[in-house]
């Protein structure tokens, strides 16, 4: 399956209501407006003192000129070419540079060798909007640490928001040794500049460092931080890290934040197909590295509504000390809270024979609560191994490292993951025991221990019913161990991709004693793609069915000019539209259907009227059909008298 096929559309018009509000908030707060606005009339490159100029006002002047008063940039469409190095602003005021969109504002660096495109330091907001930020390529050659930022460098204590843009085909490549914390192919945010991310695409940037003795923190081909990070209906992806020789904790295809730094958030966004392969040399001290979408040596992870696929991670080289992982997701910070997001078909390679793993998700934190969310297709290749406590890493879709905390997994569907030739298919856990609750594990392999193909390693013995099929997970007698009829991954409605089941599995209906909770405990309302779910008896995994409501309505009287409108009221508690429409009998005609009426996602009791004609004489059956996604619903037999 081809990850591009489950990315999520970058349309605001489709997004939610609180990518609203964030991206209102973004463009609400810029420059006050009494502030100076300049508009940039050539996309030439020249320094002078001519702004604000009817004719001759540079980008690269207008920036120069606002770092005394703040105010609004104005940059035509335009393509502006950067002959001059980096554009360098420090502000104390807020700034917002605002373009006309993307592949149309675009401020490009490639004629200018060794340059980044923007390097600011920032004590006040700072809004780059509607932009196309390219061209980056930055070379070091002399140590620096926290070197990077081949699009964007950012440093100082206000914020940076990223609304509307572009950030592509920028690099950053550190071939000096002794680096640390190099990358941030396409933006660099350090020292506590807080970046937020709304609306924005981040792509086919990269970060390359190949000398020796290179220490960690190095990566981040998209993005790399020091700070907080926040993605709201964002694309990061196609983004590469190539790393010669790491002395650990490094990767980060998409993301890097570095250690002891800020949390990463990110809703209704996709990180996808990005890939981090990290080479090791120094035995001594080897540890902690990989991946593919993001790699978080901070604080926390937490993410909703989000889609990681695609991403890839490979580390080799002299491994000795184990700890590395994460095809999507490296964990090595604090918590990890996941809902209502999907991770599918990453993969982490490695040759290390010691706690390496994670598919789709290396968890090496504290705390981690997932709820709602679907790992499918999933893979961790490495050498082979029988060792089913779970010590010599493995699992296809996660690997937890559960020194600290005891993960929670509640209402999930983990399947068609693979571990390759080591264990754990689904899971596979070295430490505190892994509790799983009212989720699906199924159909997940592990070929070199069949007895491992779901789960393995430190589960409770204990947990809340699930439905398990194709291996064990645990040894509850709770345990449903029956197919439960999980359909492909496919846009199901929702802001992510689902694995829908039937009306007839296992899982419907089954929960039914004290409610339904999420990994945190908390009433859970709806399932990952925003269906009700019931008080109670809710489905197990990540899907409620919805399967629609039809109630046919009584005609009036009897009909006397031979056309009718068929009443009827259609509940459709589906994401996507379904559609309603009669069957009508008797008279003089055979069974027939009407035109169909389109039914509203989430419909709560939409009225149908739906008009037929021509009838003769004599007495009609009719009933209300209502089909959606997860089923048909048939209505009671009314009649019709015709005089």
């Amino acid at each position: 399956m081809k990850s591009r096929t489950i990315r999520r559309s970058l349309c605001l018009a489709a997004g939610s209501a609180a990518t609203a509000v964030v991206l209102a908030g973004a463009i609400g707060a810029q420059a006050s407006p009494t502030a100076p606005v300049w508009r940039v009339t050539t996309t030439t490159d020249p320094v002078s003192a001519s702004c604000p100029s009817a004719s001759d006002c540079s980008l690269r002047q207008a920036i120069a000129d606002a770092q005394s008063t703040g105010g609004t940039i104005d940059v035509p469409s335009g393509h502006y070419r950067l002959s001059q190095g980096a554009l360098v602003g420090a502000f104390d005021d807020p700034v917002t540079i605002v373009g006309t969109g993307k592949a149309q504002s675009i401020i490009d660096a490639a004629d200018s060798p060794n340059s980044r495109v923007f390097n600011l330091s920032v004590g006040a907001r700072i809004t780059l909007q509607n932009l196309e930020i390219t061209g980056g390529d930055i070379t070091d050659n002399t140590g620096n640490s926290e070197f990077g930022g081949g699009g964007v460098a950012v440093t100082g204590e206000g914020p940076l928001w990223l609304v509307g843009d572009r950030i592509t085909g920028n690099t950053v490549d550190g071939t000096a040794a002794s680096l640390y914390g190099t990358g941030g192919g396409g933006v660099d945010a350090t020292y506590s500049a807080v970046l937020n991310v709304v609306h924005t695409r981040i792509d086919h940037n990269s970060v390359i460092t190949n000398a020796a003795a290179i220490k960690g923190n190095l990566g981040g081909g998209g993005i790399w931080s020091t700070s907080d990070v926040s993605l709201v209906d964002s694309e990061i992806d196609h983004n590469s890290v190539t790393i010669g020789a790491s002395n650990g904790d490094s990767g980060g295809g998409g993301i890097l934040i570095g250690a002891g730094s800020g949390d990463l958030t990110a809703r209704d966004s996709t990180i996808s197909d990005n890939t981090a392969s990290v080479g090791v040399a120094d035995t001594s001290n080897v540890a902690a590295n990989g991946g593919g979408g993001i790699y978080q040596d901070g604080n926390d992870i937490i993410l909703d509504q989000t889609t990681l696929a695609g991403n890839r991670a490979t580390v080799t080289g002299a491994l000795n000390s184990g700890a590395s992982g994460g095809g999507a997701i490296y964990q090595f910070g604090n918590e990890t809270t996941i809902a209502n997001s999907t991770i599918a078909s990453n993969r982490f390679t490695s040759n290390e024979t010691s706690r390496a793993g994670g598919g789709g998700l290396y968890a090496n934190g504290t705390v981690s609560l997932i709820t709602n969310s679907t790992f499918e297709g999933n893979l961790v290749s490495g050498p082979a191994t029988t060792d089913t406590t779970g010590g010599s890493g493995g699992g296809g879709a996660i690997y937890f490292e559960t020194e600290y905390g005891a993960p929670v997994l509640s209402f999930d569907t983990i399947a068609r993951n693979s571990a390759g030739s080591t264990v754990g298919g689904a899971i596979a856990s070295d430490g505190n025991p892994v509790a799983i609750g009212h989720s699906i594990i199924a159909s997940n392999t592990a070929a070199a221990h069949t007895g491992t193909a779901n789960c393995a390693g430190a589960l409770f013995p204990v947990v809340a019913t699930n439905v398990v099929y194709g291996g064990a997970c645990g040894t509850s007698a709770q345990n449903i161990v029956t197919n439960p009829g999980l359909r492909s991954l496919a846009g199901n409605g929702g802001p992510t991709w689902t694995m829908a089941i039937s009306a007839t599995s296992p899982a419907v209906r089954h929960r039914a004693t004290s409610g339904c909770t999420s990994a945190a405990g908390d009433p859970l309302t709806r399932d990952q793609r925003g269906v009700f779910r019931p008080s109670s008896a809710c489905d197990l995994g990540a899907y409620q069915v919805a399967q629609p409501v039809a109630a046919t309505l009584s005609t009036p009287g009897v009909v006397t000019d031979g056309t009718q409108h068929l009443p009827g009221i259609a509940r459709n508690p589906d994401p996507t539209a379904g559609s309603a429409y009669f069957v009508i009998t008797g008279g003089s005609i055979r069974a027939t259907h009407t035109p169909r009426a389109r039914i509203a996602p989430f419909a709560g009791g939409q009225f149908v009227a739906i008009a037929v004609h021509h009838l003769q004489s004599g007495t009609y059956r009719y009933r209300l059909v209502v089909t959606n996604h997860d089923g048909v619903a048939v209505g009671v037999w009314r009649t019709l008298t015709v005089g």
